[in-house]
């Protein structure tokens, strides 16, 4: 029913419906009061208002007030009609009429009035339905781009933190949104320290730079900007795009510095390879990837003369020597087969018809594809080179002839020959007509030997009055060169010729050479023959030399034989007896004698050391010296060894070094080691401990002791024979040994010092020649 009604008020209706509703209810209220009037009585209008009512719902005012008009009508005649009777409408029905006309008015107002109202309710209603449902598909939409947006946002974000571009992105305060990893890296700050700061507190060099003129135009502006600037912090170029957002700027740049400069180096390169081409004295020119003059230079046209015209093609060849033309385009077309080097000399013609010769060089220039674009070519002028090549051989004959004069001179074997062969070369060398070689003796004897022009392999000798005889007539230009000679001789070089200018600065210089080659030569000629004078007097006194070290030799083994037979047997027998009287009066003498005896056998024995010590010396001097590969560690343990075993009370720590070879005698090796060690071994007795070391350092072995040592005063009278520096009774021995030593490293031409202090110890150096 609520339905019903409710169509029923918001369906619109078109007038003829209306109207057929309005006399349809009219029609219907009239008919339901004539039915109804017994029970209503005077209240019958109330089923014609429902009438009007339900016109009014239906068609609005002008249905409400026509069912008002026919219900009115009815009520007029109604009384005549054939249902209610017959009576005349009496006042009262007017009045009732006129009062139903005026409810029933109202009544369609109403009506109409709360039918526009549902109307509007229900149109609000459905349009406020509409806009839920709107709202509804609206939000499902919002929703759906809110998704899509942030997909959209990570896709970006992923892209742009891909991007080898850096990028940031600012708001409307200046403030940092985002970085990318690129801008996090190029800005040298971590991007979370970045987010809410301020560009210009981050940055400030930015204030006042191009970069904040760009970024606050594409904020004002609202249009993109680009530009390269260069950041001084970074000292860097960077290329920067600029986007305005909603309240903000997207900025994306990237560090161009290295292209930039490339750029910049390119543009100078070539500024000065033109500058170049402008400055050199070179022939500068190019061609077509063909090999022919497309283009003009300048250059070729100064030098030759040509015109553009006349060189286009391969009309350059025609500004060429002719015979050199052939042989250059052959050339020229070979390196364009091959696309290699060209390089070739040929001779260029000068605007006033004379020809320069030239050093042509050209390479091809490239595409990035491998193929020619074109060929870029100098010519140089070597004139000078040429005239410096001419020299230079012009240097080396001279060099050679000066050699050949030098082999000649040395292989001269009199005074004819080295004259001969010096002035021979020499003047066909210098190219002058007379040479002449003077040599004037301390008694002023002067020879003269000359070759000239008219018998050029003849040595002519001449014996003139004085050295300072002047040049032969018709010669009257000449050089003369002193010789520099010994033995209160005089000499002179003497060069003469008939043109004038004979004797430059090069031919100068040649005969000074060979002045000084002759002057070398003469002396070792007379040299020579003083040697030769003098050397049977050497071999004579070499002889006597020999003879005497022969009888000396022949004295010293008398010696030795005298000291190893004639003394010791003198000894022995002193001995002997000293010793059968010990046995026979001992007990008779007092304790004074029997000290007295054994001091003098003592003495005796100290005797026959002696002598075994002096006959050791001597053959060390006799013996001869057989060098071979020596294991000085193994040795010099050996000899520690035999020291231990002899005196096993002793408690002193040996170090030897590992490794230790030497070349050297190895029989005389270990007496030199039986002595040093001996020594060390010796003057360590007062050491609880005593240290002994053996080693090698700076080339030179050493023995090294913490003993008693000595004052290096008195180290000069170390090394005599029977030489000591300690009191006998003290340290014992003969003061042979280190004199021994002394003479075992001389014989392998070596060298024995030593370093000690008193009570400090001391250490023994020494080398064996060139023992490695």
């Amino acid at each position: 029913m609520r339905d019903a009604v409710r169509q029923l008020l918001a369906t619109p209706h078109s007038w003829t419906a209306r109207f057929t509703v309005a006399v349809l209810a009219a029609l219907v209220s009239t008919g339901l009061s004539v039915l109804f009037e017994p029970w209503v009585g005077g209240h019958f209008f109330v089923v014609p208002l429902s009438g009007v009512i339900l016109s009014a719902l239906y068609g609005g005012v002008g249905a409400g007030l026509t069912t008002t008009v026919l219900n009115v009508a009815g009520f007029v005649l109604l009384p005549y009609s054939p249902v209610a009777g017959t009576r005349p409408p009496l006042t009262e029905d007017f009045l009732r009429a006129l009062v139903f006309a005026v409810v029933a008015a109202l009544l369609s107002w109403v009506g109409a009035a709360l039918r526009d109202s549902y109307r509007r309710n229900e149109q609000a209603r459905l349009e406020a339905e509409h806009a839920r449902l709107e709202v509804e598909r609206t939000s499902a939409a919002r929703g759906a781009a809110d998704e899509a947006r942030r997909v959209a946002d990570a896709r970006l974000i992923e892209v742009l933190e891909r991007m080898s571009d850096a990028s940031f992105a600012l708001d409307g305060e200046w403030r940092f949104l985002y970085v990318n990893r690129e801008g996090e890296r190029v800005m040298g700050f971590p991007r979370e320290s970045l987010v809410g700061r301020r560009l210009w507190d981050v940055f400030p060099a930015v204030v006042g730079s191009a970069f904040e003129r760009y970024y606050r135009q594409a904020i004002e502006t609202q249009q993109p900007a680009e530009f390269v600037e260069f950041y001084p912090p970074f000292q860097a170029w960077f290329e920067v795009r600029v986007f305005p957002v909603q309240d903000g700027i997207s900025v994306f740049f990237r560090d161009v510095t290295a292209p930039r400069r490339a750029q910049q180096s390119l543009r100078e390169s070539e500024a000065r390879f033109r500058s170049l081409v402008l400055a050199i004295a070179q022939v500068v020119w190019t061609t077509s990837a063909a090999g022919l003059i497309e283009e003009d230079s300048a250059s070729w046209r100064t030098f030759t003369g040509q015109t553009f015209e006349e060189m286009k093609g391969h009309g350059w060849l025609n500004a060429l020597r002719p015979d050199d033309r052939a042989r250059t385009a052959s050339l020229w077309q070979e390196a364009l087969a091959r696309r290699g080097l060209y390089e070739v000399e040929y001779r260029m013609r000068r605007p006033d018809g004379t020809y320069t010769p030239v050093l042509a060089r050209a390479a091809p220039v490239l595409n990035a594809d491998g193929s020619i674009r074109e060929w870029m070519g100098t010519n140089t002028d070597i004139t000078a080179r040429k005239q410096a090549e001419a020299q230079l051989r012009g240097y080396a004959e001279r060099l050679e002839a000066l050699h050949a004069i030098d082999r000649a001179i040395l292989q001269a074997v009199s005074l004819q020959d080295l004259a001969r062969t010096a002035l021979c070369f020499l003047r066909r060398l210098i190219g002058c007509e007379e040479a002449s070689l003077l040599i004037a003796e301390p008694g002023e004897e002067v020879s003269r030997w000359t070759v000239s022009a008219e018998a050029p392999e003849t040595l002519r000798q001449e014996h003139p009055r004085s050295a300072g005889d002047a040049p032969p007539r018709g010669l009257p230009h000449f050089l003369e060169l002193p010789l520099t000679l010994g033995g209160g001789r005089r000499g002179a070089l003497r060069l003469a010729s008939t043109r004038e200018g004979s004797f430059d600065a090069m031919a100068t210089q040649v005969a000074e050479e060979v002045a000084a080659q002759v002057a070398i030569a003469v002396e070792q000629g007379r040299l020579r023959r003083e040697l030769e004078s003098h050397a049977g007097v050497l071999e004579e006194q070499v002889a006597a030399r020999t003879a005497e070290l022969q009888e000396a030799n022949a004295q010293l083994e008398a010696f030795s034989y005298s000291v190893s037979h004639d003394l010791r047997a003198p000894l022995r027998g002193i001995d002997g007896f000293l010793r059968l009287v010990e046995e026979d009066v001992a007990g008779t003498l007092s304790e004074r004698g029997r000290g007295y005896l054994a001091r003098v056998r003592a003495a005796a024995g100290r005797m026959g050391q002696l002598i075994d010590d002096l006959l050791k010396l001597s053959r060390l001097s006799r013996a001869p010296l057989e060098r071979g590969d020596v294991d000085v560690s193994s040795l010099a343990a050996s000899v520690a060894d035999e020291l231990r075993a002899r005196d096993p009370t002793r408690v002193v720590e040996v170090g030897i070094a590992p490794g230790l070879r030497a070349r050297a005698d190895s029989r005389l090796l270990r007496v030199a080691f039986e002595n040093l060690l001996g020594n060390a071994w010796k003057f360590t007795a007062r050491r609880e401990t005593g240290h002994i070391q053996v080693g090698k350092f700076d080339g030179a072995f050493f023995v090294r002791d913490d003993g008693a040592g000595f004052d290096m005063a008195y180290s000069g009278k170390l090394f005599a024979p029977f030489q000591r520096l300690h009191d006998a009774a003290e340290y014992p021995g003969t003061g042979i040994g280190l004199a021994t030593v002394q003479r075992i490293v001389r014989r392998h031409g070596g060298r024995l010092w030593t370093e000690a202090a008193v009570d400090q110890g001391a250490t023994f150096y020494f080398t064996l020649g060139d023992s490695p």
